[in-house]
């Protein structure tokens, strides 16, 4: 049963990530092949050759897209872009809007120039403050922008012409809730169940010594590794720049902490071991019954965060509509189920352990404890 536990301690997570990746392969939209509208030509030599359009006489860096991250006020941050006159000729500048929302309907915004003097003299840089905000009728109560995406357009005022367009993003601030409930939620969860499992035997003492832990058999950090893996894939493939929970970069750093806290776990373990000589003139390096408290406090905190971290990862998956909202139920109750899963065999685990270690005494010389042998010691021991 111990090699059959093992492998599927060892399998489960990895399975888990393997079918929701194939989910999203099998569910991901298909984007049409369409590209941008552009003139076509006619058959060789069917009339002159096209000429070149004309240069814009404004223009800014497009090189990146220009983002914007409203307020509750119903207008969104500034913004300051430099704009570059290639002209002769005194310009104004003037800016276009063309945005959507997630759902592709048509958001009514304006884009108001800050600056004093929006006037640019021949081959001249000017910075200007840009502000925008959603269009409302006389009376109308003011609105929030939504999130969205598009195009902001610069052209010379009162001028036809092509202008230069630059991509433009519409983000809502999220709530900064949602990673300190998931941090501190798990961490509390852990410490409660592990000061549980403890207190149902408290003959024990924290200053106990324990045997030496087979960390390569925990299977806590196992699920923590999966779930650190299939986030961090998920966050940089299948999201898109306006997330309801965290932003993008935020799963990623949060499921890269977890993972380092459940790299911790051992650490903690190892750095307060000393060493006992045990029955035959061994002597064995041990830690106490605090430090595998410690070490299951950090190692249940990694493995409850990375789980709360995959399952608001799936619900931002049906947002976008990489998975269909009932595909993502059903990996968060299979990952939920999982975490269930998690709390009972850590609880039992721990428990069993404390129940099956032995007592040490004093040998009678300083610095140093021996073990008494007896049929219920386990030379290792397995972390949850």
């Amino acid at each position: 049963m111990d090699t059959l536990g093992d492998r599927m301690s060892t399998i489960l997570p990895w399975l888990l990530a393997g079918a929701l990746g194939f989910a999203i392969v099998q569910g991901s939209p298909q984007t049409p092949g369409g590209s941008t509208t552009t003139p076509t030509q006619a058959g060789a030599g069917a009339g002159p050759a096209p000429t070149a359009p004309p240069k814009p006489s404004l223009v800014f860096d497009a090189s990146t897209p220009l983002t914007f991250e409203t307020r509750g006020d119903s207008q969104s941050l500034a913004r300051t872009v430099i704009v570059k006159n290639d002209t002769d000729k005194e310009q104004s500048a003037e800016f276009q809007v063309r945005l959507i929302d997630r759902t592709g309907a048509s958001i009514t915004a304006v884009v108001t120039v800050q600056s004093a003097d929006a006037k640019i003299a021949p081959y001249d840089l000017r910075p200007m403050a840009l502000r925008l905000s959603p269009v409302r009728s006389t009376g109308q109560e003011p609105q929030e922008l939504p999130a969205g995406d598009g195009w902001i357009i610069l052209k010379a005022q009162g001028q036809g012409g092509p202008g230069t367009a630059r991509a433009l993003k519409v983000l809502k601030p999220l709530p900064p809730t949602l990673q300190s409930v998931l941090i501190f939620g798990t961490l509390g969860l852990s410490v409660v169940l592990v000061a549980l499992a403890y207190l149902s035997r408290a003959k024990l003492k924290l200053s106990d010594r324990m045997g030496v832990p087979e960390w390569g058999k925990s299977w806590a950090s196992k699920a923590t590794v999966a779930s650190a893996f299939l986030t961090a894939v998920l966050s940089l493939a299948a999201f898109g720049d306006q997330t309801a929970g965290m932003h993008k970069t935020g799963y990623i750093v949060t499921a890269a902490v977890l993972t380092a806290v459940a790299a911790l776990a051992p650490a903690v373990y190892a750095i307060l071991q000393t060493p006992v000589a045990v029955a035959g003139g061994q002597t064995e390096y041990q830690g106490f019954v605090l430090t595998l408290l410690l070490s299951s406090v950090l190692s249940l905190w990694a493995a409850f965060g990375q789980l709360a971290l995959l399952i608001f990862a799936l619900q931002e998956l049906a947002g976008f509509q990489v998975l269909s909202e009932s595909i993502s139920l059903l990996f968060q109750i299979l990952v939920g189920a999982l975490a269930m899963a998690l709390i009972v065999y850590s609880a039992n685990s721990i428990v069993q352990l404390l129940a099956a270690e032995p007592k040490a005494h004093d040998s009678g010389s300083a610095g140093t404890r021996t073990i008494e042998p007896t049929a219920a010691r386990k030379p290792q021991w397995r972390p949850i």
